[in-house]
């Protein structure tokens, strides 16, 4: 959106990814309220001994100190383990883990099944299209990763995920043309010009 690549259908999953951050941010910010605030006897004769004695006792290992500040900045705050599962894959012939095979600057899509489902031509057509912007992976996927992502091996399954790692379209067939119209979509006119063909 800021580099003006993406169109305003792309704020249309805001809402979706990012409300489960800010329940939990509310759910710790509520915890620690009722906690530094509750009258009961208990929680009122520990907070100051915790305060003074704890505390400063935590701050001063560093593992501790990181991981406080990672969740207070939200530097861990991502959607990687949201839709898509992790696991062993074998992309382009080369063993990796799912998540590794991930572009965090394009798209990057994903190419599930036979291989000789796929017609060579019209995935370059496809990244030539968007250059820069899509970067197409052959995956063959371990069974039990199978299972989990709803794959059949026998079919092919185009995954579209989206630079924070999240799925942003699934289509199982060979054809390209419905990824490049989500693309159109999403990041409106911001192809190249020129009929090149998507269809494989």
């Amino acid at each position: 959106m800021c580099r003006g690549e993406a169109g305003e259908a792309l704020l249309d999953s805001y809402a979706d990814e990012r409300l489960p951050v800010a329940r939990g941010v509310l759910r710790t910010t509520g915890r620690a309220f009722r906690l530094a605030t509750s009258s009961r006897a208990p929680l009122r004769a520990l907070r100051p001994r915790v305060a003074t004695a704890v505390l400063p006792l935590l701050t001063r290992v560093p593992a501790i100190r990181r991981a406080a500040f990672r969740a207070l900045a939200e530097l861990d705050v991502g959607y990687r383990n949201g839709p898509l599962p992790d696991g062993p894959v074998v992309v382009d012939g080369r063993p990796l883990r799912l998540q590794q095979s991930l572009s965090p600057t394009a798209f990057t899509l994903l190419l599930c099944g036979p291989g000789d489902h796929w017609s060579t031509p019209a995935v370059r057509a496809l990244e030539s299209r968007w250059p820069g912007m899509v970067r197409a992976r052959q995956l063959n996927v371990s069974e039990g990763l199978r299972q989990g992502m709803g794959l059949d091996p026998r079919r092919s399954t185009q995954l579209l995920v989206r630079p924070d790692g999240y799925l942003g379209h699934r289509v199982d067939a060979a054809d390209l043309s419905a990824v490049d119209d989500y693309l159109r979509t999403v990041l409106g006119g911001s192809s190249r010009d020129g009929n090149i063909g998507v269809r494989a």
